[in-house]
């Protein structure tokens, strides 16, 4: 930042660090902690799929509801008909009578009660056959729709209730199995696949869909067999109650075994019906069955992915990260398995944490069903992945150096992963004196400053260098024990500092860290201070206890002007990220022309400032200070309601901006995007550390201009993919017409940015030469001023630009002004209002050889209306004359200008030659409204029909209509006439 003032100032820092890959380490293990716990979900993935069959499959139907076979449990083996009886159930047939069954046998028995006063009476048939109806009017017909009884009712019922109840129970057993050991998500799925299976099995290995079938033909059998029984058994028991030989009791034993044939031919009946209506029921449960099967199927798809993702990233973490200022220790060779220290060696016992583990994550996210974890997945699949492996970190991360994540007892906790392997603990474990002391000496070398003073022009006497060098480590708490390795590093340090003749400026003082996995060596060689690093959190304090002392120290700011250099900010991981917010908020309120700057003074034709254009109502504006950039990006960056009330208008006006129909667009923003990256805010590069080598010198600013153009481009493809890069560059070399630089008024201070000599550009655009020659005509304009270098050569400087709102919103208004533009006439029939342009086209191409002029607001003289374009366009459609051109068109005579009572009612002027018309007046004749018409066409109309009924209105007459005899400016144009008679 204003590097020409500082023509002797240098400044330079070092930094190195010697680091055992603690941090590295534990993103490798909470991935792969993560993973193995997603593998639990899934415990059946690694079992044997035959034993979870044969030891599950009939539990798991019983448990559903629909078992139809033979069932161990604990009373021995026991057979289910769970179909066939829920579809048998009886309701509201009295207390004793739970199924249809039951309901057949109390007819039974009420026959064979009824037997005594039918050998009384002697009408067993009668009476028989009365029981009979009796039945036959609970069965009805059930496949007469309208006929049907109560029994094939209740039977159709219970199907239906049935499937509702096993779609409505599945949930809750696949919860309860998959959570039993060795079953889990692929051993439930491996159970529904085998039942869907089981399902369609023939009749002699299944008692399912085909069974039903079969038994249907043989109920038939024994449905005819036991009607003819009925009958005979019948005759039979009539007999013993009548004629020779009569009995009591053979009497009885006759109408008990016809009750048997008659409940014997009903059961057959309901079974027959049972059967047929049981497929469909299981046709439901299939339906159910399927559709679980396929939301299982997608969250094991889905936790294979995790667990996929889980092990890519641990493979990550795995490799050895390179730099030249960090030097990463090699790890010691019998480290083994890192998750070991926390889960165990046993696999039983490594379950058994794990799952402790695991249960307490997804409790904390809410998370208690598979069908919870499902929805998770499917909706919000990065936040589950994310919250996992967060969890796993913080156990292996611990609180206070320790953690209890594995363990039961708080008081059996365990050191944190980063405390179990700090960097004096390893130093001192793995590694020897000798060892140890070449590890500090590279730690010394690195970290020394990495540029020299500038050798062209000599430093001055008054402001010597300042040197200083801390070494940032973690020496208490857990790592008191290897306080004899730091007192080492120190002497070591020290002793390679004073060798080397630079004592005084970069001998170590060692200070608090906040990282205990390594060790930071800082210096620097300062006439000014370019920044502190945060890790080393004591190094502020240094700087502050400078800032008031200049006598025996380099003056921090040795130019008075200290306020135009940003604050030194110490920059944690989400300070960075308000960081590059602010700057986003920033830039983009820049180019919508929200924020602008001007000197900061009157007389100053070097220093800025900025402010932000905030409206305080529906049309008035605001102007807020916001001072210097630095001032201005630090107040963004920590006033998060600043910036959100910034990004709020930004986004607003972005919106206002392309709702402007046919001209405001996202090709605009992104081209304004790209000058920002290539020209305001470019990568150069600077010399290395080698000969011939360049380094690449970025910054915040392009970082984020370069993500808006990008973010713009994905935006506008959403809508519209083709010709976008065509259209950017279209709109890029008209940059001077629709662009304005982003000073509040002309003649005000803009911020630019020099060229990049093309030996430094680091990055090239296509189109730097459209936008060098849209800042050439802001100069040629007086929009920007023509600068020049020491020798008076001319320098190109790229100002920041803004959206030209004058330029889209003219355009606009001058659209709107077209499309909803009535135009007044007059042609050799006469004048008329309020006609559309292609009414006036219309009435050209009729008579082409005639006069036709036309009017409306906005235009100053009437004008021939094949001269207007809009017009001549609907023209050239409807295959009339072409307009004339200026050449040949001839001259329109002066005509007297408007009054202004004319301009207010929207009058035309009078045409050429012709006399003033008048002012306009609302006309309505007899019972109908004509509509606004000038006063001198209203008297015309009452004259020529002075018996018809004229009223005119005009705002000044309040809500009354007045005759036009009555109104001064109609009066005097009606020519004398009589009036109408009586």
């Amino acid at each position: 930042t204003h590097a020409d003032r500082w023509k002797t100032a240098f400044a330079s820092a070092g930094v190195s660090k010697l680091v055992f890959p603690s941090w590295r380490l534990i993103n490798r293990a909470k991935y792969e902690l993560a993973a193995q716990m997603v593998a639990l979900m899934d415990p059946g993935r690694v079992s044997k799929l035959a034993d979870i069959l044969n030891t599950h499959r009939d539990r798991f139907l019983f448990d559903c509801g629909f078992l139809q076979g033979d069932r161990q449990s604990e009373q021995g083996r026991q057979a289910h008909w769970q179909i066939r009886d829920r579809l048998a159930k009886q309701v509201n047939a009295g207390l004793e009578v739970a199924d249809v069954y039951q309901h057949i046998h109390k007819y039974h028995d009420e026959l064979v009660s009824l037997s005594e006063s039918m050998y009384t009476e002697k009408n067993s048939v009668e009476m028989g056959n009365e029981v009979w109806k009796k039945l036959a009017s609970l069965w009805g017909d059930p496949y007469s729709p309208g006929n049907e009884g109560d029994w094939p009712k209740q039977i159709r019922e219970n199907r239906r209730a049935l499937a509702r109840e096993v779609h409505a129970r599945l949930p809750a057993v696949i919860e309860d199995y998959r959570r039993k050991p060795a079953v889990g998500l692929s051993g439930v799925m491996a159970l529904l696949k085998e039942i869907l299976e089981l399902l369609d099995r023939p009749a002699e290995q299944a008692r399912y869909t085909d069974w039903f079938r079969q038994q249907r033909q043989p109920l038939k059998r024994t449905m005819d067999d036991s009607q003819k029984l009925w009958n005979k058994r019948l005759q039979n028991a009539h007999r013993p109650s009548t004629g020779f030989g009569s009995n009591t009791d053979n009497h009885q034993a006759a109408v008990r075994q016809a009750a048997d044939a008659l409940e014997e031919h009903w059961r057959a009946r309901v079974e027959d019906y049972i059967c047929d209506q049981a497929p469909e029921a299981l046709k439901a449960i299939r339906s159910s069955l399927i559709e679980q099967l396929g939301r299982l199927e997608r969250i094991a798809e889905k936790l294979q992915a995790l667990e996929a993702e889980y092990q890519s990233f641990a493979q990550f973490y795995n490799v050895p990260q390179n730099s030249d200022i960090v030097h990463e220790m090699a790890l010691p060779a019998g480290l083994g398995d890192l998750l070991e220290p926390y889960l165990g060696r046993q696999p039983e016992e490594r379950s058994l944490r794990l799952q402790r583990l695991l249960d307490k994550g997804l409790r904390q996210m809410g998370l208690e069903t598979l069908e919870q974890i499902g929805d998770k997945l499917a909706g919000e699949y990065e936040r589950f992945r994310d919250n996992l492996s967060t969890q796993a970190f913080y156990a292996l991360r611990g609180q206070d150096g320790k953690t209890v994540a594995f363990v039961e007892n708080p008081d059996d906790a365990v050191d944190g992963f980063i405390e179990r392997y700090s960097i004096f603990k390893v130093l001192k474990d793995n590694f020897n004196v000798q060892e140890r002391g070449k590890l500090f000496d590279q730690l010394y070398r690195k970290g020394l400053p990495w540029a020299q003073k500038n050798r062209s022009d000599a430093i001055s006497t008054e402001f010597k260098p300042h040197g200083d060098a801390f070494l940032g480590c973690v020496v208490d708490g857990e790592n008191k024990e290897y306080k004899d390795i730091a007192i080492e590093m120190v002497t070591r340090m020290q002793a390679a500092a004073a060798q080397a003749g630079t004592a005084s400026l970069f001998s170590p003082r060692q200070v608090k860290a906040s990282d205990g996995s390594e060790i930071i060596f800082y210096t620097e060689l300062t006439a000014f201070p370019a920044y502190y690093l945060s890790e080393l959190s004591e190094l502020k304090r240094h700087y502050e206890s400078l800032l008031n002392d200049t006598r025996s120290v380099t003056p921090l700011h040795i130019d008075q002007d200290y306020h135009q250099f940003q604050p030194l900010m110490p920059f944690s991981q989400g300070q960075l990220a308000s960081y590059r917010h602010a700057w986003q908020v920033f830039i983009q309120a820049q180019m919508l022309g929200l924020v602008r700057s001007l000197r900061l003074r009157a007389d100053d034709d070097v220093r800025l400032v900025y402010q932000w254009r905030r409206k305080v109502g529906a049309f008035d504006v605001q102007w807020t200070d916001l001072g210097a950039e630095g001032r201005l990006i630090e107040s963004l960056m920590l006033d998060p309601i600043l910036r959100g009330r910034l990004q709020g208008e930004v986004l607003a006006e972005k919106e206002r901006f392309l709702a402007t129909p046919g001209e405001g667009s996202l090709y605009h923003l992104i081209a304004l995007a790209d000058y920002y990256t290539f020209c305001v805010f470019p990568v150069t590069s600077a010399p290395g550390a080698k000969q011939g080598i360049k380094l690449s010198l970025g910054s915040m600013q392009n970082l984020v201009a370069n993500d808006l153009r990008q973010e713009w481009r994905i935006e506008q493809k959403r809508t519209k993919t083709d010709h976008l890069e065509e259209e950017v560059q279209k709109v890029l070399r008209t940059l001077a017409t629709w662009s304005r630089p982003i000073y509040r008024d002309p003649q005000q201070l803009v911020p630019s940015t020099p060229e990049v000599p093309k030996a430094d550009r680091q990055l090239e655009w296509g189109l730097s030469e459209e936008a060098a020659e849209a800042i050439r005509a802001f100069v040629a304009q007086g929009l920007v001023p023509q600068t020049r270098d020491r020798v008076g050569n001319l320098i190109l400087r790229f100002p920041r630009l803004a959206i030209d709102w004058p330029y889209f919103e003219d355009n606009e208004n001058r659209r709107q002004l077209s499309a909803a533009a009535t135009w007044s006439y007059r042609g050799d029939q006469g004048q008329e209002q309020g006609l559309s342009a292609r009414e006036v086209a219309e009435r050209v191409a009729r008579k082409p050889e005639g006069t036709h002029s036309v009017w409306t607001k906005g235009m100053d003289n009437w004008k021939d209306a094949r001269a207007v374009p809009e017009i001549s366009r609907l023209l050239a459609t409807l295959g009339g004359s072409p307009p004339q051109s200026a050449a040949t068109a001839p001259p329109a005579p002066p005509s007297p200008t408007p009054s202004p009572r004319q301009e207010e009612d929207d009058v035309p002027p009078p045409l050429p030659g012709a006399e003033d018309p008048g002012p306009l007046f609302h006309y309505a004749c007899d019972a109908e409204t004509v509509g606004k018409l000038p006063a001198g066409e209203i008297a015309r109309r009452v004259a020529a029909s002075p018996d018809r009924a004229h009223r005119v209105w005009a705002r000044s007459f309040g809500t009354a209509w007045k005759s036009p005899l009555d109104v001064p400016e109609i009066a005097e144009r009606i020519p004398d006439v009589p009036p109408p008679l009586a």
